[in-house]
C-alpha cells in the first residue's frame, strides 16, 4: 500500500527557493539574449549602406538608379 508522506515545511521552502531560483536565472538569460538581439539589429542597421539602395527605375535603360546616381 502507497503512504503518502506530509511534507515538511522546510522542504516546501527549498522547492520554491529552488523553482524561484531557477525562474529568476531563465527569465534574466532571455533578457540577456533579447537585449544583445535588439543591440545587433541597431547595429546592423546603422552600418547600411545607404547609397546603394534601389529607389528607383529609369525609363529608358531599366536598370535600377541608386541615389549616388540620382544625385
Amino acid at each position: 500500500m502507497l503512504t503518502i508522506t506530509p511534507q515538511t515545511p522546510a522542504s516546501l521552502v527549498t522547492r520554491y527557493l529552488i523553482s524561484t531560483r531557477f525562474a529568476i536565472s531563465v527569465g534574466f538569460g532571455a533578457f540577456i539574449l533579447c537585449s544583445l538581439a535588439f543591440f545587433h539589429a541597431i547595429f546592423s542597421w546603422c552600418q547600411l549602406d545607404f547609397t546603394t539602395t534601389q529607389t528607383d527605375v529609369d525609363a529608358v535603360t531599366g536598370e535600377y538608379k541608386t541615389l549616388s546616381t540620382l544625385v
